[in-house]
């Protein structure tokens, strides 16, 4: 990793990592996955807050199976982007890798709509 340099883009970026738990050894980040997969989590809570927030619940449940992999995308690309300034002091925070775009995932709330709509039909026959 060398010398974090006080002006520069790797300090933010490897303190940052540090924050989130991120776990350093001779000067390699040992639990990427764990980091991508924390942070991916965070970004997918705050989608379902902010899409509702923003543009109601209809929004949120055509969207709620694509945030898990747009999520993970994102975190991945993130994480990468960190680590590249921390190896690389020089250079700028900016998207370092592309990932192939994930399928969409059912979500919870598509889960609680079937359910809804299996007891809707269940009450209809009684």
């Amino acid at each position: 990793m060398g010398i974090l340099h006080e002006n520069k883009w790797n300090k933010r970026a490897f303190y940052f990592l540090k924050m989130i738990d991120g776990k350093f050894e001779d000067g390699t980040l040992k639990n990427k996955d764990e980091l991508v997969t924390y942070c991916a989590k965070a970004f997918e809570d705050f989608a379902y807050w902010y899409l509702g927030f923003r543009e109601g619940f209809d929004a949120v449940k055509s969207a709620s199976s694509f945030f898990k992999p747009i999520s993970k995308e994102v975190a991945s690309i993130f994480i990468d982007g960190l680590l590249h300034v921390v190896e690389n002091p020089k250079d700028m925070i900016t998207k370092r890798t592309d990932p192939d775009p994930l399928p969409k995932e059912e979500s919870s709330l598509d889960k609680v709509n079937e359910i809804i709509e299996n007891i809707n039909d269940w009450n209809s026959f009684n």
